[in-house]
């Protein structure tokens, strides 16, 4: 796995881990009304730790697939990698959903150092659905090709720069939101 990457799973999941007592399967909805909004955040950063976390394995698993020599001269599961990508994609949009709808109902009540953390984690999630949103590209790109369609090596060195472009700047953001410690 890329060091850079594991480090920004650790950058987010220390933000969160000290202090941390939300332990519960129930929804936000149900909860949410209990909890402070430095709980609720809390809770959302744990859960954009899993994200991370799950997003660093599809990518790690497409390069060791499919980004390799050896991936020229054997079968590589493309439709599954795609499949994957839209998953964490949609997941990732999810949470920056709930992000937004947590702005318009806490973010007025809670603390400045919440509001700038809250800050930090939407910059960071916005940047990381970018990410998943041009890997998911790309798989397409990739899958079309390996069933004879699709575009040209340029097409697709194309959407490789974007994709590495977004990669580093979700890593920036995660960087600010590391610094908040």
């Amino acid at each position: 796995m890329n060091h850079k990457l594991w480090f920004y799973i650790f950058v987010v999941f220390f933000n969160v881990i000290f202090c941390m007592t939300f332990s519960s399967y129930e929804t936000h909805a149900q909860v949410k009304k209990e909890m402070s909004a430095k709980d609720l955040l809390k809770s959302h950063a744990l859960e954009v730790n899993d994200l991370l976390t799950a997003y660093i394995e599809l990518h790690d698993d497409a390069l060791k697939e499919s980004g390799t020599f050896e991936s020229l001269f054997r079968h590589v599961d493309f439709e599954s990698l795609h499949k994957r990508s839209i998953d964490i994609h949609s997941r990732l949009s999810t949470k920056q959903k709930e992000l937004e709808d947590f702005y318009k109902e806490f973010y007025s009540q809670a603390d400045p150092d919440c509001r700038l953390y809250y800050d930090a984690l939407h910059i960071f999630v916005e940047r990381l659905t970018r990410t998943t949103a041009l890997l998911e590209q790309r798989q397409l790109f990739l899958y079309k090709k390996a069933k004879g369609e699709g575009g040209t090596f340029s097409d697709y060195m194309k959407i490789e720069k974007e994709y590495q472009n977004s990669v580093n700047d979700y890593m920036e953001a995660g960087n600010k939101l590391n610094q908040l410690n």
